[in-house]
């Protein structure tokens, strides 16, 4: 496992977030359904948070990274928690080829070490080892939009266009993700059947 090094080779591109990649680390990932947050609340926060970057540019000290994500990220989950949209992947044959998705490179391309799909949106802590983020995140967004929609019956745009990631830095970082996405259904107040968490057990106490 390779944590996030400040003196490596760093590329950083941008699509609707800003991304930063280093060859074979290890990432927190979010991704969410296309309608899972409302047009116009994603708009105003994207303004909030991209004036906040111009004024905080990366690399951030421990302190303002707790400060991005206490201001945007954590507001993301929490509408996202809300249960916003049609909620497809409630529905659990519809997260069974998701699923089947995220683990059918595991230990080949990448080490997945844990994963959450709630009804709209999805988390992961992987460490990549024969795949780029670009290249993984296609492959797990456009194979399982490909299934879900033949399954749900539907056409359409199912993903929103980008997603999240977070360079994981030490092993502190690390645990911290995984109780977190360990934790999220029960924060959300999920019932049993209505989220896929692997590897399956217990979560750990809401800090």
């Amino acid at each position: 496992m390779k944590f996030y090094d400040p003196l490596a080779r760093t590329t950083v591109y941008q699509n609707n977030l800003t991304h930063w990649e280093q060859d074979h680390a290890t990432y927190f990932i979010t991704f969410r359904l296309a309608d899972s947050i409302p047009a116009e609340a994603i708009q105003k926060l994207s303004i909030k948070r991209e004036t906040w970057l111009l004024a905080n540019p990366r690399p951030w000290t421990d302190e303002l990274e707790m400060e991005f994500h206490k201001r945007f990220s954590h507001k993301l989950d929490e509408w996202m928690d809300l249960g916003h949209g049609e909620c497809l992947l409630r529905r659990s044959e519809l997260r069974e080829p998701l699923a089947e998705i995220f683990l059918s490179d595991h230990g080949k391309a990448y080490q997945m070490m844990s994963f959450v799909i709630m009804p709209n949106h999805v988390h992961l802590l992987a460490s990549l080892i024969d795949m780029t983020l670009p290249e993984v995140m296609r492959k797990w967004k456009g194979s399982s939009a490909r299934a879900i929609n033949q399954l749900a019956d539907r056409t359409g745009t199912l993903w929103q266009k980008d997603y999240f990631d977070r360079l994981i830095r030490d092993p502190k970082h690390l645990f911290r993700v995984t109780r977190y996405i360990q934790n999220n259904p029960t924060k959300a107040k999920l019932p049993e059947g209505h989220f896929t968490l692997w590897p399956q057990g217990e979560a750990t106490s809401v800090a």
